[in-house]
């Protein structure tokens, strides 16, 4: 740095003064003396004859004093001159400087850089605001201090360092100084150099500090963005408009063998044009010259002759105003991928012949599987058909015996000719499910049902077995909700066959067959049943295997007790299907839980059911009330059609007999029934077929007709139910069963009449009035469809649109749309709110 001008300036004037004093004093001291030494002697030669000579010296001493007087008005003259002249000088400078001072600190404040200046202890000489703005400092709080009052100590002690490095090579020097200001941390570009004083010597230091911290992370991008392209697995060419070649990757040159030196400036081309299809290039540049990005396989050549194959994606590389400034190629090399698909192009050919072959091998043995299942199938249907037929046979003529008043001992011998068919029906329905089960072939219903009513129904089977061996059966339900969606038939098997194994394993005490919710979902529940009993006990090593088909706790357990061992297999197995599982704790001596769990939905609410009998009094009240009934027995087995005859005529039921379906049509032609009996096995027309024709009839058309057939599976009661059967009966059939059946379906004497009336007169048209009688036969019958779920409540609907219109009214519409959405309890709850004529 240059010397301070107002020093300069104070010396120049001090030397000026000085010169300007011996200017007067020289002259002075000169002329004095001369003047003294001349004029004395002059006068020693003045003649002595001058008698006066005092006067003389008189005038001697004031010409002396004019003439010294001139001389020092001259040099005084001068030397004010000269001091105002210098004064204005020094005026004009102390002006320039303060100007220049003003000015340097307006473009050190105006200026975005920090500015400062310190002396050799580091202390601020000089603070901008640009400064002050970085540090939230003021200047008046930095002026005096050094950087330990600014920065944290170890940022203070780096930047003195920078600083004293300076100082110590009196040279300007620059560093990127990065600090914790208040509000972040930044990095500062400052450039730094020494104050020199007059003589030349190091008063301090001065510096220039520019905020880079968005130009240091611009460059932490951009150094990151090369070093992905550099690094990058694919192949980077950057070229001109021309193709021409001006940057590579390192993966380039490594795959091409190629130094960067040697490809920059040659076109991009020379790469791939000796092994490339001309077509290919033609492409690229018709695409690069739209505008548009390409994308295909070159086959290029390396340095040493080699080849290789690249898929390349070229695209346009844009100016921030959309014209086009250069092309980059992406390379990847797919040498080793062509080979790769060239080989599993070799194995897929392979492999598909092998499918071929297998798929002929698995065809072939699935249809013989199939083949297998379905002689299976066949089998066990057949094999249920030909057992239930003469077994139908048995409990029937067993009931029928029993009717006619035996002796005692003949009572205790159908006693137990009754027991040993129910036990052989029951091993013949346990080995049916299981295989059915097995086969994926049994489906759930899913129906809303009353769980205590399930609950009571167990405990009425069971009953009878508990009071003979003096054990109670308690009932827990209270925790359940007490209408379900679901399975109610197969929930009620899997119960009973844990109630059934709980009589049969205990002596004495009790059983309690509880259900508890133990996971509450929502709309669904997992509901889980207990059977608790107070018998013998289990062994837990032995729990598992009770659970697998055709086992038991041992053999002696077959011995004492009898059994299968397939019950607790169903029961595992129904829980499965139903969402849940199953399993026991037990300990011998102390009695047994066996549990299973299933999630059920929750029921709407109570649903309006038809009045039921109890199965003690179904004879009864068919006898009352639907004595001379006329029902149509279509059965060919002759020992079975005689078993149907009497029991229907037990109660008083009026009954025709046919052997084949093509008989059915022919008698309902000439007669009205009140119901039907229909065989599915029959000559010369089977039971489905009959009843599909007799539904396309007018005469009997609505008549319900009740399956009696020994073809239990499930496809056949679905087949039963889409043929337009209302009902099944299973054969073996039970008496009481048939009975309760017999009662859901024949209506009151004076409704079957005057539905008969109806089926026997051809269809009025649509404006005629409705006798009374007809409509209430129709909504009995309507009523009877809908709590029973059956699909002909539609068909019915259609037929007597106007009844129902008629007897509905304003909530019609919402009856018709229930169920034609198969809502039928919604449907039966709309019509059992309707007044009926004849019913006021």
């Amino acid at each position: 740095m240059e010397a301070d001008p107002s020093a300069t300036a104070t010396d120049s004037d001090s030397r000026a003064l000085r010169r300007a004093t011996w200017r007067v004093v020289l002259p002075y001291a000169l002329f004095a003396s001369v003047w003294i030494v001349l004029s004395d002697r002059a006068l020693d030669l003045l003649p002595e004859s001058i008698a006066d000579k005092a006067w003389l010296q008189t005038f001697k001493g004031g010409f002396f004093v004019c003439i010294t007087s001139l001389l020092l008005y001259g040099v005084v003259r001068d030397m004010l001159l000269r001091l105002t002249e210098a004064s204005r000088r020094r005026y004009e400078e102390q002006r320039s400087r303060l100007q220049a001072a003003r000015l340097l600190s307006a473009i050190a404040d105006s200026s975005s850089d920090a500015i400062f200046a310190k002396d050799l202890s580091g202390r601020y000489l000089l603070f901008n605001k640009a400064a002050t703005d970085f540090v939230g400092k003021d200047a008046d709080e930095v002026l005096g201090h050094d950087d330990r009052v600014l920065l944290s100590p170890a940022y203070a002690q780096m930047v003195m360092a920078n600083d004293q490095q300076v100082m110590a090579a009196g040279e300007t020097m620059s560093f990127e100084e990065t600090m914790r200001l208040p509000d972040r941390e930044a990095t500062f570009l400052s450039t730094k150099g020494v104050l020199r004083g007059a003589s030349g010597e190091v008063t301090g230091m001065y510096g220039i500090s520019r905020d880079i911290s968005a130009l240091k992370a611009v460059e932490f991008e951009l150094r990151k963005l090369s070093q992905v392209v550099e690094q990058s697995p694919e192949s980077v060419l950057v070229t001109d408009l021309e193709g021409r070649v001006e940057y590579v990757n390192e993966t380039f040159t490594v795959h091409s063998g190629y130094l960067a030196a040697e490809v920059l400036g040659q076109p991009a081309s020379m790469f791939g044009e000796a092994l490339t299809p001309a077509s290919s290039f033609e492409e690229l540049w018709a695409a690069l010259s739209r505008g548009e990005a390409w994308s295909g396989e070159f086959t290029n050549q390396r340095k040493d002759g080699s080849s290789y194959a690249v898929f390349a994606r070229v695209v346009p590389i844009r100016r921030e105003d959309g014209s086009i400034s250069n092309y980059m190629s992406l390379q990847e090399d797919i040498t080793e991928k062509k080979r790769i698909e060239a080989e599993l192009e070799q194995h897929r050919k392979h492999l598909e012949e092998l499918v071929s072959s297998r798929t002929a091998e698995l065809r072939d043995a699935t249809e013989r599987a199939n083949a297998a299942s379905e002689a299976k199938s066949a089998f066990l249907a057949n094999m249920s058909h030909e057992i239930r037929t003469p077994m139908n046979a048995i409990i029937g003529l067993t009931h029928l015996l029993r009717r006619d008043h035996p002796a005692q001992r003949q009572i205790e011998r159908l006693d137990r000719v009754g027991s040993a068919a129910r036990h052989l029906l029951s091993v013949i329905n346990d080995i049916l499910d299981l295989s059915k089960i097995e086969a994926g072939r049994l489906r759930l219903e899913n129906g809303e049902f009353a769980l205590g009513a399930v609950f009571e129904h167990v405990q009425s089977l069971i009953a009878e077995q508990a009071k003979a061996k003096g054990l109670t059966v308690e009932l827990d339900t209270r925790d359940v909700p007490g209408r379900l969606c679901g399975d109610a038939t197969r929930l009620r098997q899997a119960l009973l066959n844990y109630a059934a194994n709980a009589i049969k394993f205990t002596e004495h005490g009790s059983v309690l067959l509880s259900a508890s919710v133990a996971e509450d979902r929502g709309d669904a529940l997992l509901v889980r049943f207990e059977v608790t009993d107070t018998g013998m006990g289990v062994a837990a090593d032995k729990i598992p295997r009770l659970f697998d088909a055709f086992e038991q706790a041992d053999a002696s357990t077959t011995r004492r007790f009898g059994g299968t061992g397939l019950g607790l297999a169903i029961t595992r197995r129904l829980a499965t299907l139903m969402g849940g599982e199953a399993g026991a704790e037990s300990e011998p001596g102390h009695g047994s839980t066996f549990w299973f769990t299933a999630v059920l939905r929750r029921g709407r609410g109570a649903v309006a059911n038809p009045p039921s009998v109890s199965a003690g009094e179904s004879e009864r009240v068919l006898r009352e009330q639907h004595a001379g009934a006329h029902v149509l027995l279509a059965e060919d087995n002759p020992v079975n059609r005689e078993v149907a005859l009497d029991l229907l005529s037990a109660v008083g039921l009026a009954v025709e007999s046919v052997s084949s379906g093509r008989a059915v049509l022919e008698r309902c032609r000439t007669s009205d029934f009140d119901l039907i009996l229909m065989d599915m096995r029959m000559p010369e027309m089977d039971g489905l077929e009959a009843t599909r024709a007799l539904r396309a009839q007018t005469r009997n058309r609505h008549t319900p007709v009740v399956a009696l057939t020994a073809n239990v599976f499930e496809e056949d009661r679905r087949a039963c139910f889409a043929a337009g059967m209302d009902d099944f009966v299973a054969k073996p059939v039970d008496p009481q069963d048939l009975y309760s059946t017999l009662l859901r379906w024949l209506p009151p004497r004076a409704v079957a009449g005057a539905a008969a009336a109806q089926a026997s007169v051809p269809a009025e048209p649509a404006s005629a009035e409705r006798a009374p009688e007809v409509i209430e036969a129709a909504v009995a019958q309507m009523k009877l469809y809908l709590a029973n779920a059956n699909m002909r409540a539609n068909r019915l609907l259609e037929d007597e649109r106007r009844v129902f219109a008629t007897v509905l009214g304003s909530v019609f519409s919402e009856f018709e749309h229930n169920v034609a959405c198969f809502r039928y309890p919604e449907a039966l709850a709309l019509l059992a709110q309707c007044r009926t004529p004849g019913r006021d």
